[in-house]
């Protein structure tokens, strides 16, 4: 025996065994890792490992048949030479050894700090681990990436998740086990109603959703239960975002933006027990003992934080009121009530923490702790009744930027920014240079189109959306924010430098547009009055002259007028006759930019008016308009401020399409 497997030695078998299972362990390591950011097939991972197991044997025979040399290919017995082309011996076969062991290390190393799609096998502090992820979905599905209130829900077989298709919200549904994408059939539809799921009924044989009518502020949500096979559905009463004790006994809703309501199961003695100063909050969730609930405070898309509600305090408190995270939301309990789940951002982007939870129901005071660390995003977690499976939604964002110029049939991609992932585009008036923001990061950027070159302009965590450069091509104004602050109206220099504030820091400010001459920037206030004028000669701020309020106001190119909003109605105000005109009744959903003539306003309606995403030519004279361009039906990216539309001055439509990658995702934990 000792003299076969020296003979295997001074035959390099046993190297090139080494070296086909240390090259072979790393092609299939790096294949399972892209697999699913890359969106491969499962069945090329499987193809990969049968066609490396089968190989083996193979790799060994021919190693046992011929010796590989500088000269080429030699048969061990004959001692001819096959082909002079081969130049591997056995020295090098050494060196392939090598180098495929370091490659693994570097692997390790690199995927032990970022994740990529291998979930951390240990853990030093003694907390759960995630042991596995696993895709379920196997065909596209299309979600708003950033913090929303669109949960996803599962019952015994199925996981449920709101998703757009075609400019349409739907509810898709997919097999625990995996599979294709399919539609839960509503009962609801109309062109302003949305329906959004909201919870599993106890028994898990209802859908619980809440039905909202877009055109109504008063008593706008309803809640309904839609059975999940069969049967008819059934109304429960007027709210949004509700939850029910495990015992059926109480409930909790939201009425309004801003206040938290508790009832009886039916929604019977219901009062009022919070409000929040915050945009809305959301998610509202029973603990399993049923004696508090937590729920996300929603202050904008990229800052949250969690609250809880003490049904026997009367209290409510943040549940992390120390942590430094930009935002943390959107949190489910273990059955067992031990541990809270939860998505947020914190040291990198958004993933999947915990935290335990104390046998008094308090948080641990050790703090959170992060169970996903992939290169991919994972949001919105929700568990398996047993608690030991995580439902959650990956993301991997990118867009590309394309344009629609009148006349053609066809989106496509634009010159000078050709297969860049960015949004909301402004030009410079002679047409070289081109402010956006990046997506999906949400920074300032300029470019000047004919070489492709671009310049970041903004950092850190300042968010910036609706950039307008001067007249002059000198400057940028543009909305600007920390998340969880208000928007303030900065500008900036073409060529960078330091920002400079234009707006009132504690007032919301929004919808910067230049006057023609560029001596004077226009811009709406969080408050019902007239828009401020800045004016950059006298570096003084006043009012734009008009009686009624009017949010949102562009200047036409010539100067003479404002196009804007003003009590539901479309609006123009002209200067020099100090007189509005009202051009649409009860539209306040479009954006607007003016044509290069101040005779036409192009406009694109919203999700809320109909969700059609199309754009309109009205021309102002006689307010005749006619459609243009439907966009609803393309896969716009979900950026900074929802889905972005813009239209130039020459009627050249633009969107940011999607091409980013959105699945649903089982997480397997060790939690006890």
């Amino acid at each position: 025996m000792t003299t076969f497997f020296q003979k295997l030695g001074r035959r390099d078998v046993t190297r090139v065994a080494a070296a086909y299972l240390a090259v072979a362990w790393l092609v299939i390591e790096v294949l399972v890792t892209v697999s699913d950011p890359l969106g491969i097939p499962e069945w090329v991972n499987r193809v990969a490992i049968i066609s490396a197991l089968l190989g083996f044997p193979i790799a060994l025979i021919l190693a046992w048949m011929y010796r590989l040399t500088p000269e080429g290919r030699i048969e061990r017995e004959s001692g001819s030479a096959v082909s002079p082309t081969t130049k591997i011996g056995g020295r090098n076969i050494d060196f392939v050894i090598i180098g495929a062991l370091a490659l693994a290390v570097v692997f390790l190393l690199v995927d032990s700090r970022y994740g990529a799609g291998v979930p951390d096998r240990a853990r030093t502090d003694g907390k759960p681990v995630v042991t596995s992820v696993t895709k379920l979905s196997n065909s596209p599905i299309y979600l708003p990436p950033y913090s929303s209130v669109y949960p996803m829900l599962a019952d015994d077989t199925r996981v449920y998740f709101d998703h757009f298709e075609d400019g349409e919200d739907k509810i898709g549904q997919v097999a625990k086990t995996g599979g294709e994408v399919l539609t839960f059939e509503r009962p609801f539809d109309g062109p302003n109603i949305v329906t959004i799921l909201d919870r599993l009924s106890l028994d898990k044989t209802a859908l619980i959703l809440n039905v909202v009518d877009l055109t109504k502020m008063e008593d706008w949500s309803e809640i309904w239960e839609v059975p999940i096979v069969g049967g008819s559905p059934r109304k429960i009463g007027n709210g949004y975002q509700s939850d029910v004790s495990p015992d059926g006994t109480r409930m909790v809703f939201r009425r309004g933006w801003r206040d938290l309501y508790l009832a009886n199961g039916d929604m019977s003695d219901e009062r009022k027990v919070f409000s929040t100063d915050a945009m809305s909050f959301y998610w509202l969730r029973f603990s399993p003992d049923g004696k508090r609930v937590r729920f996300t405070v929603f202050i904008d898309h990229f800052a949250g934080s969690i609250w809880e509600y003490s049904l026997e305090r009367d209290e409510t408190y943040p549940i992390l009121p120390d942590w430094d995270a930009e935002y943390a939301c959107c949190g489910s309990w273990t059955p067992d009530g031990k541990y809270f789940v939860f998505e947020a951002m914190h040291e990198a982007g958004p993933q999947i923490w915990a935290i335990k939870n104390l046998p008094d129901g308090t948080p641990d005071p050790e703090g959170p702790f992060r169970l996903t660390s992939q290169v991919m995003d994972f949001k919105r977690p929700t568990l398996s009744d047993d608690g030991k499976t995580i439902y959650v939604i990956g993301w991997q964002l990118r867009g590309e930027i394309v344009e629609r110029e009148p006349g053609d049939e066809e989106f496509h991609p634009i010159d000078g920014l050709k297969s860049m992932s960015v949004e909301q585009i402004d030009y410079s008036s002679d047409g070289e240079w081109a402010a956006f923001v990046s997506y999906p990061d949400g920074h300032l950027w300029q470019n000047r189109l004919a070489d492709e070159s671009g310049t970041q302009l903004t950092f850190a965590t300042m968010r910036v959306a609706n950039p307008r450069i001067s007249p002059d091509g000198e400057m940028i104004a543009f909305e600007g924010w920390e998340p969880g602050d208000h928007r303030k109206i900065y500008t900036i220099a073409m060529d960078g430098g330091d920002t400079n504030l234009i707006s009132n820091a504690e007032i919301q400010s929004w919808a910067a547009s230049w006057s023609p001459d560029g001596t004077k920037l226009m811009f709406s206030e969080n408050a019902e009055s007239s828009p401020a004028i800045y004016d950059l000669l006298r570096d003084a701020v006043n009012a734009y002259g008009g009686a009624e309020p009017i949010y949102g106001a562009q200047w036409a190119p010539d100067g003479s007028k404002v196009l804007g909003g003003s009590n539901e109605n479309l609006v123009v105000y002209d200067f020099d006759k100090g007189e509005y005109e009202v051009v649409i009744e009860d539209t306040p959903h479009y954006t607007r930019h003016w044509s290069a003539d101040s005779k036409h306003v192009y406009l694109v309606d919203s999700w809320i008016k109909g969700r059609d995403r199309s754009v309109y030519k009205l021309r102002i004279h006689d307010k005749r308009m006619e459609k243009i361009v439907r966009v609803g039906g393309e896969r716009i990216a979900w950026g900074t401020d929802a889905t972005w539309v813009g239209v130039t001055p020459e009627g050249v439509v633009m969107f940011l399409r999607d091409h980013s990658i959105h699945n649903i995702y089982a997480l397997e934990w060790n939690a006890d």
